[in-house]
């Protein structure tokens, strides 16, 4: 199977999905960056803290405005928000004594030990429920605790477990993809409120939890082969049902077709 065949792969995987980044990601959504600045502000970050994450504003401003374009702007700026937050709370998982308390301090109301960590919690407690029905809200909160719970289980085995079980690789990516809050981010109660659209959207979910995550793992397929990083969907099951990496991706394309 060579690296060409691939490549053509990924390509009609990606053309079969109707993905196409029409804009450059040197424009800019101002509007938004300017609403980030504030709602930050609101959430208690205080200029200092903020700073680390400046570096993402522009590029993840943009990769809210394609992928929720039509949503209102106050959704784009939460999955902005949301996603910013993650970044910077990525960083932390090598001081796993303070990451791996979040649910339990989020459950209590304790401050987190760290002012990304309360800016997540207060993102997640107070902003969520404006913008999305119980229901949504619910799945948001729960699978922000599973993506850190998961994360804070590759920290404490950077090289992987020694022998993977068969269908934990996937299971272990539903939890570390956040990809059920971000299916969660196209729906907000303002445009399909629960009460009226939620037993129609619903079973789409976990298609929708698939799909996003197994795009994301491809198309971030060559930057991980870049930074030899072993812990990821794709080399986990290539180690699970011993292939090689590249049948492997060839494995999760077809899946994100299927």
């Amino acid at each position: 199977m060579s690296t060409k065949f691939i490549a053509n792969h990924v390509r009609n995987v990606v053309t079969a999905m109707g993905f196409g980044m029409r804009k450059s990601l040197k424009d800019r959504d101002l509007e938004l960056e300017a609403k980030l600045m504030d709602k930050f502000t609101d959430l208690g970050l205080s200029p200092t803290d903020l700073e680390p994450l400046e570096q993402f504003f522009q590029s993840i401003c943009l990769l809210a405005s394609l992928c929720y374009k039509h949503n209102p702007m106050d959704v784009k700026a939460y999955a902005a928000i949301y996603t910013i937050l993650l970044l910077g709370v990525d960083d932390l998982f090598s001081e796993g004594s303070v990451i791996c308390t979040f649910a339990h301090r989020f459950g209590t109301h304790e401050a987190q030990g760290h002012p990304f960590l309360d800016c997540l919690a207060r993102l997640l407690r107070v902003e969520t429920p404006k913008l999305f029905g119980p229901f949504g809200t619910n799945i948001i909160i729960t699978a922000t605790l599973d993506g850190i719970n998961g994360s804070t289980l590759e920290t404490w085995f950077p090289r992987g477990l020694p022998k993977l079980m068969p269908a934990f690789s996937s299971w272990q990516r539903t939890w570390t993809g956040y990809s059920l809050a971000y299916g969660c981010f196209i729906f907000p109660n303002v445009e399909f409120p629960e009460s009226e659209y939620l037993g129609r959207y619903v079973q789409i979910k976990p298609s929708l939890r698939d799909v996003i995550s197994f795009m994301n793992d491809i198309l971030s397929f060559y930057k991980e082969r870049v930074l030899a990083k072993e812990v990821c969907l794709i080399a986990n099951l290539a180690q699970e049902k011993s292939i090689s990496d590249l049948a492997s991706l060839k494995l999760v394309c077809d899946s994100a077709l299927s």
